[in-house]
């Protein structure tokens, strides 16, 4: 099964996602705005509710689904 790991960014179209804690229920995530330029920056941190999709997690942050 692959789960999210705390520290790596994971991608949902054009957007960056960074885990920056975890439980096992909940991930807390930064959004990251351009990814790998010098104008990167995050947003602030937020808590959802991780979902377990039979081989793989996922979560929703209303606008974006994130796969791990």
């Amino acid at each position: 099964m692959r789960k999210f790991e705390v520290g790596k960014r994971y991608a949902s179209g054009a957007v960056m996602f960074e885990i920056v804690a975890r439980t096992a229920k909940t991930v807390t995530y930064k959004l990251i705005q351009h990814a790998g330029r010098a104008n990167e920056r995050a947003g602030e941190a937020k808590k959802v509710k991780v979902r377990d999709w039979g081989d793989k997690e996922c979560f929703f942050t209303g606008v974006y689904e994130v796969m791990a």
